[in-house]
């Protein structure tokens, strides 16, 4: 992206701030912390989504497709990492000299001023970064943050916050972690992630060392223990100048620790230890043993902030996840329908044990690829993760505004998955038909992607109402 010009601050009067790609999750949450703020703002995408709907409703213009007149009024442009160079509104901009930012640069100028809380890894980062908004709002101290998913306990997703803390899930995927200067990282875990854009595992590990490199001396880093990768960063803390906290679920030697954890259908309940130290015994509305490894990261956080344990446990107590995590949409005939965001394998293997755990009569999955280039990467991988299911249908992969690469489609997963009954499914009439016909009281249909894929699970639950 354009670099900012020396000196050169957000407000020019009587001009607006466009973002390109609005509708998404991610780009919505800067959106709306601006109309907080009384920013004037604008923006396109594709399609309308449920984030555009409240953008419109709180006074933001938005326009459906991309055309070069829609940033009549723009002085600054935010660009989604999913936009092509060759998008209209980013050339017009550039013939007319308009400022232009990335989402992550945006983020580091909302960010100025406060004590950024920044959590990033290959996966938990919304969940995670949830947790420690809760926390830090039921504790009274009004933080900013900017959130990867709707959390119902929070009322939404951002919020510009008038406390000097703001907190935010940092992204990965094109390196823009960098750019922010956090007082506080998590770093959940360290995953064959990305490598379309770093180009190697190693080249991954590195930008990841850099960011907590980045941390100053009055900073913390708080590292997961469990991750081989992210243990990489840990045996070499004496050469970093932060802090740096280690946690664990699996009862290494680390400086926070859960043990006696007790996982059950949609919660679990664990007690924490600080270094020997019982500090006290969670207890969590959301299931999985990854949730319980977020929710110790989250903890450690919030202590670091000065807020008492029992306040801590008192919020984790209320939350009830982020929409697309593991999100109960509904049961109709006896038919139980989750959706979940996962789209690596790891993410899939710890939400299919989530949904095992559920003990339900048999596991139903839609799953909907995301990128060539991850299906490429990691096809007989995903394969592996959905095994040990008994219907297993796979959609047409997702592009996330990627070119198609010769070679790669759905058949890349299906090889390796092991389930009796798996198949591919492009059109998604059909795929609504093919699970209708299959449907029994007692299933439970989980669908995954980080694509659209929940829209199959909502119609299938509309149309089971109408059975």
């Amino acid at each position: 992206m354009e670099a900012q010009k020396k000196g050169e601050g957000l407000k020019v009067k009587g001009k607006g701030i466009h973002f390109v790609g609005i509708g998404g999750v991610g780009m919505s949450a800067l959106a709306w912390i601006l109309l907080q703020k009384g920013e004037v703002v604008s923006g396109s995408d594709i399609k309308k989504t449920a984030p555009i709907q409240r953008l419109q409703e709180s006074g933001a213009t938005v326009y459906i497709g991309h055309r070069r007149e829609n940033i009549e009024n723009a002085r600054l442009l935010v660009v989604s990492s999913a936009i092509s160079s060759s998008n209209p509104e980013l050339l017009e901009a550039r013939k007319r000299g308009i400022r232009i930012i990335s989402r992550a640069e945006m983020l580091a100028e909302l960010m100025k001023g406060k004590k950024g809380i920044i959590i990033t890894g290959s996966h938990g980062k919304t969940t995670t970064t949830s947790m420690i908004s809760l926390i830090l709002d039921r504790a009274g101290f009004n933080p900013g943050f900017a959130i990867g998913g709707y959390v119902d306990a929070l009322e939404g997703n951002a919020n510009a916050g008038r406390g000097e803390y703001f907190v935010a899930e940092a992204d990965e995927s094109d390196g823009s972690f960098l750019k922010l200067s956090p007082w506080i990282a998590v770093a959940t875990n360290i995953e064959a992630e990305h490598l379309n854009y770093y180009g190697s595992m190693d080249a991954l590990k590195r930008a990841f060392w850099k960011f907590v490199s980045g941390i100053p001396s009055c900073g913390t880093a708080i590292l997961n223990a469990d991750c081989k990768n992210v243990m990489q960063i840990i045996r070499k803390k004496d050469s970093l100048k932060c802090r740096v906290i280690a946690y664990t679920v699996k009862k290494m030697d680390a400086d926070f620790c859960a043990v006696d954890i007790h996982l059950n259908e949609w919660s679990s309940r664990f007690t924490v230890i600080e270094k020997n130290r019982k500090l006290g015994i969670l207890e969590l509305q959301v299931p999985g043993l990854h949730n319980v490894s977020n929710a110790l990261a989250a903890t450690a956080a919030g202590l670091k902030t000065g807020i008492e344990f029992e306040r801590i446990k008192s919020a984790l107590k209320d939350f009830r996840g982020a929409h697309r995590r593991f999100e109960k949409k509904g049961e109709e005939k006896g038919v139980l329908v989750i959706d979940d965001y996962a789209h690596h394998p790891s993410e899939i293997d710890a939400t299919m044990r989530a949904a095992r755990n559920l003990k339900r009569r048999r596991l139903i999955v839609i799953f909907q690829p995301h990128r060539y280039s991850r299906t490429k990467l990691l096809g007989k991988e995903l394969g592996r993760a959905l095994s040990h299911t008994d219907v297993v249908i796979v959609t047409r992969i997702y592009s996330a505004g990627e070119k198609a690469i010769k070679g790669v489609d759905p058949g890349l997963i299906l090889g390796g998955i092991k389930s009796r009954y798996k198949k591919y499914i492009g059109d998604r009439e059909k795929i609504i038909s093919c699970v209708m016909n299959i449907l029994r009281p007692g299933d439970l249909l989980l669908t995954m992607g980080a694509g659209d894929v929940y829209t199959i699970g909502e119609e299938i639950l509309e149309r089971l109402k109408r059975k």
